[in-house]
């Protein structure tokens, strides 16, 4: 409600794989920064989230729009993440994070697991 007509947000899921499963909510925290941290320009707050299952891997993808720096907002919750990354896919996953003045960009891939 806080966006009123203000908040664009467009989803592409493609599931190749409905085999593969992931740890429960390890996608939320990079969804709800988005809605926390993101910044309205020209009017609108922008969130674009992309999910792709395949055979050998998961791709996610959340990009939102952003105007001013993200530095000191990559902090605890973050942080936090990438240390439940470790523990859960331990050398099975990418994780890149990307931030200008226009985007805030989070991209991960996880591999499969020997043990899945």
């Amino acid at each position: 409600m806080r966006f009123n007509n203000t908040l664009q947000v467009t989803m592409d899921i493609q599931i190749e794989s409905k085999n593969r499963t992931i740890a429960p909510m390890l996608l939320l925290p990079f969804i709800e920064n988005s809605f926390k941290h993101g910044s309205i320009n020209n009017g609108v707050l922008t969130i674009d989230i992309q999910i792709a299952v395949g055979l050998e891997c998961i791709d996610f993808r959340i990009k939102n729009s952003n105007s001013e720096s993200i530095s000191s907002q990559q902090g605890i919750g973050l942080d936090n993440i990438k240390k439940r990354l470790e523990l859960l896919y331990p050398n099975t996953y990418d994780l890149t994070i990307r931030n200008d003045n226009a985007t805030f960009e989070v991209q991960l891939q996880l591999k499969n697991r020997v043990n899945a």
